[in-house]
């Protein structure tokens, strides 16, 4: 529902103060929820069963501006299956300045109902809202106005200064100016900001901080325990046209190096055997797929992962040499079973490709899963039976 709930103080109508210099910086709060509307707390049977990840969006946040010197604490009630209000006392305890939230638009109610707790919990908190969905209706989000802030696009930039606004003692109307933010005032008004330039190196930010994650909770049926997961580019050249990266094609790199050294020290600290990599292409670039495979060789690295690609980025050279360095299986999207649905989705694949993809895996002996999407525009039921065929 919209309107505000009970807050004698919001943050939203506090005194701009934004020449106060504050000597501690504030306390900073990351919260992820189940995530969708009907993902309530289930039975530790139903839960076990339930394929649950660690958030990187917000563990990146926490480590990145804690290395910027806030303190920050992280929960999540989605691998803890709690309701909202079961964490309250929590919150309340940490008493934080700035709550972070997180969106899907499948979540986006759960979400509601978390912020509305937070809200109770820490009325005076500035809390900012991220995630997917916030690239699509950011100041349609807003209308709920248990929310401060909306994030868009990659958030460590405006998420620092937003918490540096904080800082220096800022208020809600101090902040109408911020790149990559939909902000309402404390008239209620919302205003929508021009997008915050991508940055190029994305080196410069810390691995997630996974003190702040339970890695042992996490589960997925088809995984081996300890799982952790991780991104190793950002963005994608491709328009598919169901895709939220059609928002951030301009694609970037993490150092090979670097990544290696967050499977090695999850490997070697929380005895991780298996890591999910969430790129939407990992495969992109030979050059940098051969040196990803020897690398995680010449360390002796015994984890296991798994990895998402598109079927025209498929080598058998990379797949072997994948396989050496510890690849389980590749999953891809499929999409449709015939090429004029995937001219309609601008997939810019073929099917003959799709067959090939899958051969070639399935010869070097990689497991392979498919994605499908059964319904998209003008699809016909032929269409659909030529998918599952």
């Amino acid at each position: 529902m919209h309107g505000r709930v009970s807050n004698p103080l919001p943050f939203a109508v506090q005194e701009s103060v934004c020449e106060v210099d504050v000597a501690n910086k504030p306390k900073v709060l990351f919260i992820k929820y189940h995530e969708a509307a009907d993902q309530q707390p289930l039975s530790k049977k139903a839960a076990e069963k339930l394929g649950i990840f660690p958030s990187l969006a917000l563990g990146g946040l926490a480590a990145w501006v804690r290395q910027n010197g806030y303190p920050v604490q992280l929960i999540d009630l989605h691998v803890e299956n709690l309701y909202p209000q079961d964490a309250a006392d929590r919150v309340r305890d940490y008493d934080p300045q700035i709550v972070a939230l997180t969106s899907k638009t499948l979540g986006w109610p759960a979400v509601i109902e978390i912020a509305m707790m937070v809200r109770e919990a820490a009325p005076n908190a500035l809390i900012v809202v991220g995630g997917p969905h916030m690239s699509i209706y950011a100041k349609d989000s807003l209308t709920w106005d248990v929310f401060d802030i909306a994030v868009v696009g990659d958030g460590e930039e405006t998420f620092l200064e937003i918490c540096e606004r904080v800082h220096q003692g800022c208020g809600i109307d101090d902040m109408q100016d911020i790149l990559g933010t939909a902000v309402r005032d404390s008239s209620g008004e919302i205003t929508q900001n021009p997008p915050r330039p991508l940055p190029r190196d994305i080196n410069r930010y810390p691995m997630t901080a996974w003190d702040l994650i339970p890695v042992p909770d996490y589960h997925c049926l088809t995984l081996l325990k300890p799982f952790a997961t991780m991104v190793t580019t950002r963005g994608c050249p491709w328009h598919c046209g169901y895709c939220s990266q059609v928002y951030s094609e301009k694609l970037r790199f993490r150092a090979v190096e670097l990544v290696v050294d967050e499977m090695e020290f999850l490997e070697k600290t929380y005895g991780v055997r298996e890591i999910v990599f969430f790129d939407e292409t990992f495969t992109i670039g030979k050059k940098r797929m051969r040196k990803f495979a020897a690398e995680v060789q010449r360390r002796g690295l015994k984890v296991k992962f798994n990895i998402r690609a598109r079927v025209d980025t498929i080598d058998r050279e990379v797949v072997r040499e994948l396989k050496k360095a510890g690849l389980r299986s590749i999953h891809m999207g499929v999409e449709a079973g015939t090429d004029r649905v995937l001219k309609i989705m601008n997939k810019q694949i073929t099917r003959e490709q799709t067959e090939r993809a899958f051969r070639i895996c399935r010869e070097e002996g990689v497991d392979t899963r498919g994605y499908f999407m059964v319904g998209y525009y003008d699809a016909t039921h032929d269409d659909v039976e030529d998918m599952i065929k």
